[in-house]
């Protein structure tokens, strides 16, 4: 049985606001909309508003429109916020995650709000995103640090990755030394590559003991990153991804061991480390590989392997390009055409192998 709010009329009927506006019974419509409306019927007070607007069942009056229109509006607004209050933290985070095709970023920001405010790690660390891009809201890097920071505090890898690493570009006051490293080191702990590789860099670029601890990074970056890469079957060649920063770690280590920094001084590790980032066109490690064999350090010398190797470097950025080029016309000054040709033929192989990956 259907339930209206109802006007008695003479004969018995009972009648309610709506029902009398469209049989245009006007003054009978008035006194129950006006019950109606107080009752908190947004839908009388629309018809009230109509009915002193048009002067339907009364003289037009713009005041009494304006009143009941804004009443209208404020039974609505009331009646939305207690329909919102009643979504719960995970609710509103769901329609937060909706991707964006599905609903507009701007419609779906106050869940996102909601579930921020109310302690939700994902949706601080989306609304950092957000804001950090302007997402379906203004630009703003300062609210962006705000709501990466909440995320990071609760333990959120990516957000201390992003607070130590771009906290001049989000509007933070300049950050310590010392507190760059904690967001980094919190963020590495929890086995996130590219926090681990940039605490590796931070420690080697300080040098002297730092580097014993920036090579335990870059060892971990090195091993754990190149099971990533084989898992994935790909690697992307563009920084900063976690791909790259397993390259660049490879090739920190064949410096490190090299050079004899903080370790003694090991040739054979460092042509292990420079022939796996080389691998990967690490350009500066495919430089110093191709030395290495002409020179013989850390295994035996092999002219061939280190045109090969020079040769491939001399294609790569500019700055290297010009001194693997100069090494590589030194070095066929001293081998014969048969050779060059060979070393010519494994370069060849190996661009062709590139491509196809």
């Amino acid at each position: 049985m259907l339930c209206f709010p109802l006007s008695t009329m003479a004969d018995g009927i009972t009648l309610g606001c709506s029902l009398l506006h469209t049989m245009q019974s006007y003054k009978e419509a008035i006194s129950q909309c006006q019950k109606e409306a107080k009752g908190g019927s947004a839908e009388a007070a629309r018809l009230l508003s109509s009915m002193f607007r048009e002067g339907n069942g009364t003289a037009s009056n713009s005041d009494e429109a304006s009143k009941w229109a804004a009443l209208a509006k404020r039974i609505e607004m009331e009646s939305e916020g207690r329909r919102r209050a009643a979504v719960t933290p995970d609710q509103h985070l769901s329609i937060c995650k909706q991707p964006y095709s599905a609903d507009s970023p701007e419609n779906t920001f106050p869940h996102c709000l909601k579930a921020a405010e109310s302690g939700i790690l994902e949706a601080q660390k989306e609304l950092g995103l957000r804001y950090e891009l302007g997402y379906g809201v203004p630009t703003d890097k300062g609210i962006a640090a705000k709501w990466y920071r909440l995320a990071a505090e609760q333990g959120d890898a990516d957000s201390q990755y992003i607070l130590a690493k771009d906290y001049s570009s989000l509007d933070i006051s300049p950050m310590a030394d010392l507190e760059q490293a904690r967001w980094y080191k919190a963020a590495a702990d929890q086995g996130h590559l590219l926090a681990q590789y940039a605490l590796a860099r931070k420690y080697f670029d300080n040098g002297g003991s730092n580097v014993v601890e920036a090579r335990q990074w870059f060892l971990r970056v090195a091993t754990e990153g190149e099971k990533q890469i084989r898992r994935d079957h790909q690697y992307s060649g563009i920084l900063p991804n976690a791909s790259d920063a397993t390259v660049a770690s490879q090739y920190h280590l064949g410096l490190i061991y090299k050079d004899g920094l903080g370790v003694p001084q090991d040739y054979a590790n460092a042509r292990f480390w420079f022939s796996k980032a080389a691998q990967y066109e690490h350009v500066e490690a495919q430089y110093q590989l191709g030395t290495m064999y002409v020179s013989g350090l850390g295994g035996q010398t092999n002219k061939v392997l280190g045109h090969m190797w020079l040769n491939v470097a001399a294609s790569g950025s500019y700055g290297i390009s010009k001194v693997a080029a100069s090494a590589r016309e030194k070095l066929a000054s001293q081998m014969n055409s048969t050779e060059i040709a060979k070393a010519q033929e494994l370069a060849r192989i190996w661009f062709e192998r590139r491509q196809t990956r």
